[in-house]
């Protein structure tokens, strides 16, 4: 399975949030969303397989720290390394923006 990772859209919040719904008891708001999405110590990557978005992850960083804020792969989609590309992807950039150390908080 061919996973193409790059930056979020502005127009493809709808399909993050619908993700992220689907994933979690707690979601994130479309606002909170949409307000890390403009905001430059973080990115939200997505994942996309044959031009369909399948998941979605979100980091920052702070001073030499980072840290995987969100992350969810549409349940359709599951099983194929999804997840484990969008986690490779986000501390790349975390990495790369001089992160010695990245944190994943997750929840039961």
């Amino acid at each position: 399975t061919h996973i193409v990772m790059r930056p979020a859209r502005d127009d493809e919040l709808g399909r993050i949030v619908e993700i992220d719904r689907a994933s979690f008891a707690q979601p994130w708001s479309p606002m909170s969303f949409a307000s890390v999405m403009m905001d430059e110590k973080y990115v939200v990557l997505v994942a996309e397989i044959e031009n369909q978005i399948c998941g979605f992850g979100a980091a920052y960083t702070v001073g030499d720290e980072g840290e995987i804020a969100t992350l969810a792969v549409d349940e359709n989609f599951r099983g194929r390394g999804v997840g484990a590309q969008i986690i490779n992807s986000l501390c790349d950039w975390c990495a790369h923006r001089g992160a010695k150390s990245i944190f994943l908080e997750v929840r039961p």
